[in-house]
């Protein structure tokens, strides 16, 4: 088997604050098929490298349910339309960790860096 061939990439998340959150990760993987994965802070999900449409997205727990956490730009500290989920999309596997943090009800991704932990300027 070529090592080539298992190399997957890794997206992982952590929350700063108690709330619970959660990412999902979606992808095509190699024959097509849609996976989903839902993991807690702390953890990472492994994207194989023929993945591709992925799409990185997360919840927060708000009373008794789960609410798209939304697109808030961290570069110019304002948020985007009322009510639009933070949805990151890329063609191609990646590495990085995406940090949650905010007050109850203002959750927001407030960083993302890559493996070597620079900052990336994703929005």
């Amino acid at each position: 088997m070529d090592p080539e061939e298992d190399k997957k990439e890794r997206i992982s998340y952590i929350c700063k604050r108690g709330w619970n959150s959660k990412m999902f990760v979606e992808y095509a993987d190699a024959t097509k098929s849609w996976k989903s994965v839902e993991v807690e802070s702390g953890s990472s999900v492994e994207i194989p490298e023929q993945a591709t449409n992925i799409i990185v997205g997360f919840r927060a727990k708000r009373l008794f349910m789960w609410c798209d956490v939304k697109k808030y730009d961290r570069i110019g500290k304002k948020w985007f339309k009322p009510g639009e989920p933070h949805l990151f999309m890329f063609d191609t596997p990646v590495s990085y960790t995406f940090t949650l943090d905010g007050d109850r009800f203002y959750e927001h991704v407030s960083k993302v860096t890559n493996e070597d932990y620079d900052e990336v300027d994703l929005v």
